[in-house]
């Protein structure tokens, strides 16, 4: 008790309590089991996150089969990845997360299918947010090409007439073709590699790429380089090769070998 300054008593009551052991563990043993289970529950729930804060979605990937005219022609004008074969019944199928499946575009125009993106501004575009494969089914094949940093390749033999295989950029072509006349063209840094067999291999490049056909059996090969490319061909009956610049050319078989160089570059047999 203590007297203020206005003359008033004042009790001061203070309040101990003493730790009781035994009290403690009865009091544990009584309402744990009832914490336990709400403790779960709370561990299952998503962090909290304040109003308004974005989320980042993790979409799925899906399958898609995508409805086209007919077509005898390809080109992979996007970063995906194309999967070729050929077969009697045409087929587009395409697989990645939802998002960039709405990005994604197939169109046929003048009987080639165009596998590329939504128009938009390429400045700001980032790429596809994850994996994009293309199942390609053709019944006919005159044209593929590879347009940009994308991938297209077939594992099975592809058989034609005519054909023209091309990359422009930095992508990569590969697939095993027996036809009876080839062309073959590379402008940029991409690569080229054709397997099987044919009458006629015309050859081209245009600045760093390669083009990888010494597993491609040719009767005849017309080379053209134009930079610093390289060619690997496999020859039967002759071999009319041209240079300018660093760019080689190798070559296997006998062929009989006409060649100009104008630049540090070679015609030599591998």
């Amino acid at each position: 008790m203590a007297v203020t300054g206005n003359g008033r008593q004042v009790i001061y009551i203070c309040y101990i309590e003493y730790y009781n052991p035994q009290t403690f563990n009865a009091m544990k043993a009584r309402f744990l089991p009832h914490l336990a289970l709400p403790l779960v529950l709370l561990a299952t729930l998503p962090a909290f996150r304040p109003a308004g804060m974005p989320t980042k979605a993790v979409a799925a990937d899906g399958r898609e089969v995508r409805q086209v005219a007919a077509f005898s022609k390809l080109t992979l004008a996007t970063s995906a990845e194309v999967i070729l074969v050929q077969g009697s019944t045409q087929k587009v199928e395409v697989s990645g997360s939802a998002e960039d499946l709405k990005e994604l575009t197939t169109t046929v125009e003048n009987g080639r299918l165009t596998v590329g993106t939504v128009q938009k501004n390429w400045n700001n575009w980032r790429g596809f947010k994850g994996s994009v494969k293309v199942y390609v089914t053709m019944p006919s094949i005159e044209a593929l090409a590879v347009s940009g940093s994308g991938q297209l390749h077939a594992d099975q033999m592809l058989r034609g007439g005519s054909v023209q295989v091309a990359v422009s950029g930095s992508g990569q072509l590969r697939a095993p073709l027996t036809a009876e006349s080839i062309e073959a063209n590379v402008s940029g840094s991409g690569s080229l590699k054709l397997s099987g067999s044919t009458t006629s291999l015309n050859a081209g490049i245009s600045g760093s790429g390669r083009i990888e056909a010494g597993e491609l059996a040719a009767k005849t090969c017309e080379a053209r380089l134009s930079g610093s490319g390289n060619c690997r061909v496999n020859v039967a009956q002759t071999l009319d090769a041209r240079i300018s610049g660093s760019g080689n050319v190798y070559y296997a078989g006998s062929p009989r070998v006409t060649s100009h160089v104008a630049g540090s570059g070679r015609v030599s047999k591998s």
